[in-house]
């Protein structure tokens, strides 16, 4: 995941426009990354919230872990 998060900050500092087409697509890919985190870790979908909790700066940009 923090592979993730850098390429995608560096990705967004090379095109700043791609930062507000991150709201849009969002949605979707939250919906995958549950399925794929059930896939890895064995649990329930349900124990994933149904939308993600953060805002995008605080999500994805900043070098940030939500409390267990």
């Amino acid at each position: 995941m923090r592979k993730q998060r850098l390429e995608l900050k560096y990705l967004i500092k090379d095109s700043p426009s791609l930062k507000r087409l991150i709201p849009e697509m969002l949605p979707d890919v939250w919906g995958d990354a549950i399925d794929e985190a059930t896939f890895e870790t064995g649990l329930a979908a349900s124990v994933f919230p149904d939308a993600r909790p953060w805002d995008i700066d605080t999500q994805i940009l900043a070098n940030w872990w939500p409390s267990s």
